[in-house]
């Protein structure tokens, strides 16, 4: 899925961070392909008015194997610093 067909789609790269759970700046970051996970999320959540199709992603994408990329799973937050007794 090609970034400019789901920005067309929800009118604007801000509209479509909404949409897809992620900052603006992080769709600004993707290039000319929407990340393969993500693509998935759009595909299912504009019931098919967005297609994902694997093989019009580039080699680039891919990691050893033949899989695409996918981000990994979000780390939990680091505990806060605890403050030194004086």
């Amino acid at each position: 899925m090609k970034k400019h067909d789901a920005v067309f789609h929800f009118k604007s790269q801000a509209a479509l961070a909404r949409a897809a759970g992620v900052s603006r700046q992080a769709v600004w970051d993707w290039g000319e392909f929407v990340p393969p996970a993500i693509a998935e999320l759009l595909q299912e959540i504009t019931d098919g008015a967005l297609k994902y199709d694997p093989s019009v992603y580039p080699d680039t994408y891919r990691r050893p194997g033949g899989r695409l990329w996918t981000p990994s799973p979000e780390r939990p937050a680091p505990a806060p610093a605890r403050e030194a007794a004086a």
